[in-house]
């Protein structure tokens, strides 16, 4: 066999792997068109508070389901799927209580995918604690997001709500956290988190992780001249 003979061999042989990495790669653009455009429509109801009714639910649920089967290793499309189950319109609370297991799998499935991502673990904890659930894994999925995300405004005000939201279903370990957690919250935004604390009743916490903080204890001391 000449060398001409040799090349045409070996380029030959590279046309099932070109040809692969093609068709991947296509599939891998067309999954991004369609995230795209679920992650507009998700982004929308979250920022007016107001979700789909359910036609316009199904037809984008055919869109998700498409995207996913062509980039099924996806973690942010998976986390956005889970968002876009939890706006699925629900006629009873047994619906409702599905389409938030169906999030969850999503958020779980991402979170195999990057395990130290703390959006993933904090999406399934609000989604658990939406269910009912203050079980183990409600449990992990409060202190990874927390110990993963420290300083992560998204995170970190999103589990000091949730940290006073659930305050009574929490563990010993993870009451801790979240007052430590609440306490780099309260540097940033004091008011923000004054009005959290005072909407779960739990104002006493805050001027508990406000102490040694001059702005954060204004407020305490507002609630204190009212007492009297």
């Amino acid at each position: 066999m000449n060398k001409s003979q040799i090349k045409k061999l070996v380029l030959y042989s590279l046309i099932p792997v070109l040809v692969y990495f093609s068709y991947v790669a296509a599939c891998r653009g067309l999954a991004d068109v369609y995230h795209y455009k679920i992650k507009n429509y998700v982004s929308k109801w979250q920022k007016t508070g107001k979700g789909p009714d359910l036609e316009l639910w199904n037809e984008i649920a055919g869109t998700v389901d498409s995207a996913i089967s062509l980039s099924p290793n996806d973690s942010d499309l998976l986390l956005t799927a889970g968002w876009f189950y939890e706006w699925k319109p629900a006629e009873s609370s047994s619906e409702q209580q599905k389409a938030l297991e169906t999030a969850m799998g999503y958020y779980r499935r991402s979170i195999s995918l990057r395990p130290v991502w703390p959006l993933g673990w904090s999406e399934l904890v609000h989604a658990k604690y939406k269910a009912g659930q203050f079980d183990a894994e409600f449990q992990d999925a409060f202190k990874n997001g927390i110990e993963l995300g420290p300083w992560e405004p998204e995170i970190l005000f999103g589990l000091s709500e949730l940290g006073y939201a659930a305050y009574p279903h929490l563990t010993k370990e993870n009451r801790l956290l979240f007052l430590e957690s609440s306490r780099r919250a309260v540097q940033q935004k004091p008011k923000q988190l004054f009005e959290m604390a005072e909407r779960y009743g739990y104002t006493s916490l805050y001027c508990y992780v406000a102490r040694g903080n001059e702005r954060a204890m204004r407020y305490c001391e507002k609630v204190i001249s009212c007492k009297l």
